[in-house]
């Protein structure tokens, strides 16, 4: 792959010199020229022999990252339907008192109703959970990170922060530790 790259770059090189060249030195065009048709030649051998693997190697990557959409896509799909009918069995006639019980409901109740909770509901809705978990009374390391971030909020006027990183990093540790900061 490196070697295409330097080859690629070579190509580019030959052409600003060939760009540059004056229109009667016609023995060094012809010189450059056939230097291109080479240069096409090793490109176009690369992209049958290497190029084809590569891109193969892409589209399993994609097939796999789609899966991984699909699965979560399904989960979140669920997880409306539930809302939708846990949200319609409350409703009534009365569209005032519809109101002021939306207003009131909290995502909690409106994902896991008293059935589900005590079915085992609010752990686990088809892989997907939206119980946030208790904060761990002793955390390794984490003060100094949020104060960092609270010093990003409060220079910054943020309202949101982003938070990313590998899986097992601490994003919903940190996540919880900012929330249940008196701050």
């Amino acid at each position: 792959l490196r070697d295409f790259q330097t080859q690629l770059q070579d190509g580019l090189h030959l052409i600003k010199k060939l760009e540059k060249l004056a229109s009667f030195n016609l023995y060094r065009k012809y010189r450059y020229g056939k230097k291109i048709l080479k240069l096409e030649k090793n490109v176009n051998d690369f992209m049958l022999t290497q190029g084809m693997s590569s891109l193969m190697l892409d589209v399993r990557k994609l097939d796999v990252d789609f899966k991984g959409y699909s699965k979560r896509f399904q989960c979140l799909e669920e997880m409306g339907r539930h809302i939708i009918d846990s949200v319609n069995a409350k409703m009534t006639n009365d569209v005032v008192s519809n109101i002021r019980m939306l207003q009131q409901m909290s995502t909690d109740q409106l994902l896991f109703s008293k059935d589900d909770a005590t079915s085992g509901g609010a752990q686990d809705l088809i892989g997907c959970s939206a119980h946030v978990p208790d904060f761990p009374n002793f955390v390794v390391g984490l003060s100094n990170v949020i104060n960092v971030v609270k010093q990003i909020l409060f220079q910054n006027d943020v309202d949101i922060v982003g938070i990313k990183g590998m899986g097992g990093s601490g994003k919903s540790t940190l996540a919880l530790a900012l929330c249940n900061d008196s701050q």
